[in-house]
């Protein structure tokens, strides 16, 4: 039984234990079968979220993770936070739609996963980051631990990209 399903089986004992309508009880349930980037909205009205925000979310949300704007945020990019269920680590997610300024960072290294080319970068500052881009121009860079539920960040990353619909489908084998 996955997660939601539990959660929206649970609310309706609850509603029912509370002697709430079944109608009632049921609107319970359906808010949790909502799709991540509603329910996000939903919760923080006074904010507008942009189709990269939502990509995110979404994406996050198919993966079994909760995503949440980061505090900080540009107008046309996105800065998406996970934090895990034990609330001690801390995923980012970002995405612009413009290409890093050369010199801010250097590439210390440079893998192919689901077709697409992720590159483990290094900016100025000391931090790292694995970055990769998608057919229509979007830039995505995601740095923290391994989620819960995976085996590597990789196969996280594997699953985001997928997710994010920036696969390559059909991956040439390496010419020799």
């Amino acid at each position: 039984m996955t997660r939601r399903r539990f959660h929206g089986r649970l609310l309706l004992v609850v509603a029912a234990a509370a002697g709430l309508s079944l109608t009632v009880g049921l609107a319970l349930a359906q808010a949790v079968h909502e799709e991540p980037a509603r329910r996000l909205a939903s919760a923080q009205p006074a904010q507008q979220f942009n189709e990269l925000e939502i990509r995110i979310v979404d994406a996050l949300g198919r993966m079994g993770l909760h995503g949440e704007r980061a505090p900080v945020h540009g107008p046309d990019g996105a800065d998406i936070r996970v934090i895990f269920p034990d609330g001690t680590d801390t995923l980012t997610i970002n995405a612009s739609p413009h290409e890093r300024r050369p010199g801010d960072y250097v590439v210390v290294g440079e893998r192919v996963i689901e077709g697409v080319v992720v590159q483990s970068i290094r900016f100025v500052s000391g931090a790292t980051t694995d970055q990769f881009e998608c057919e229509d121009g979007v830039r995505f860079d995601s740095r923290g631990p391994t989620p819960p539920g995976f085996e590597s960040f990789d196969s996280y990353l594997g699953r985001l990209i997928r997710e994010l619909g920036c696969a390559v489908d059909d991956v040439l084998p390496p010419t020799l």
